[in-house]
């Protein structure tokens, strides 16, 4: 798997919108994490509109694909694959397949171990929450198994992401008496293995959120804002028990810029990125050095070529 990641080691996939007169068009760009300058790989043609909320953004390194939802001009909703090397849309079956609209499906993340793309499906009529594998050919999802004590899925600010190493899909969501947890499910049958109240915290205005699994060295991170504090913190999470542990402080870093999304990992050289702004409101693309907490880069984000 990491083979695959080394194709975009220095490269963030990411998609960006681009106004031109009255009309909009949607590029794949790719990302410079050291300079904050972009490069418009190619247009999406027939793209009108990027689905980011729920989650349907996901890369799949093995066929370097960048999967993720999106609508035509007449309103339909698709699953689009696009080639990260040429931008040329090799995929785009309807999605969701539901008989529902009141349906849906979300929450994508691919499984680069398997070749396997996972997500959540919402089915109105059961008020009830499934575990399903989905197909990028055909957009027709198939179902796992049901979530029974699920009540809500919390689509933001990034807290569902896949252990390759232990095979399991992590989201954050609620239960029938309004309690939140990190649910781990195993990607194989289905069942929850563990569900820990999640985040633990002392203060309510506190937070935990953008979590993001480390394959390489099979960590769980995110970001931890101190509202006493009124500072952000790097964290390692234990998905198992939901406790988090510091890292260290990010100085300087005032917000955290999780919608639409502005974060994402590198596996190779152990580098957590995201979207922040600083205290005077000037927002920079930071990487920040998991191993140690230090912000390695922050250059002015984004960087516009034209």
């Amino acid at each position: 798997m990491i083979n695959q990641f080394k194709k975009i080691i220095n490269l963030i996939l990411i998609l960006l919108i681009s106004f031109c007169g009255f009309g909009q068009t949607e590029y794949l760009v790719k990302i410079n994490p050291s300079s904050g300058a972009y490069t418009k790989i190619d247009s999406l043609p027939g793209v009108k509109l990027i689905i980011i909320t729920p989650n349907y953004l996901t890369f799949d390194s093995n066929n370097s694909r960048y999967i993720f939802g999106g609508v035509d001009n007449n309103g339909n909703n698709y699953l689009y694959s696009a080639d990260a090397n040429t931008g040329n849309i090799i995929l785009n079956p309807s999605f969701p397949v539901v008989s529902d609209p009141s349906d849906n499906v979300m929450e994508l993340k691919y499984d680069n171990s398997t070749n396997t793309l996972y997500g959540l499906h919402l089915d109105n009529s059961e008020n009830r929450r499934y575990f399903v594998s989905i197909n990028p050919t055909n957009g027709v999802f198939t179902i796992i198994d049901s979530l029974p004590e699920v009540k809500t899925i919390v689509t933001g600010p990034h807290y569902t992401i896949f252990d390759e190493i232990h095979s399991r899909y992590i989201f954050r969501g609620g239960d029938n008496s309004g309690n939140y947890y990190l649910y781990s499910v195993d990607a194989n049958t289905g069942s929850i293995i563990s569900n820990p109240p999640f985040p633990v915290l002392s203060d309510p205005l506190d937070n935990v959120i953008a979590l993001h699994y480390d394959n390489s060295s099979d960590k769980l991170y995110g970001l931890h804002w101190v509202n006493s504090e009124s500072r952000n913190y790097l964290v390692s999470v234990n998905p198992t028990n939901g406790v988090f542990t510091i890292i260290d402080s990010l100085p300087g870093v005032k917000s955290i810029i999780t919608n639409p999304h502005y974060t994402a990992f590198d596996e190779i050289n152990h580098r957590y990125i995201f979207k922040g702004g600083d205290n005077n409101g000037i927002y920079h693309l930071y990487s920040i050095d998991v191993t140690t907490g230090n912000i390695i880069s922050s250059p002015l984000f984004p960087v516009l070529a034209d």
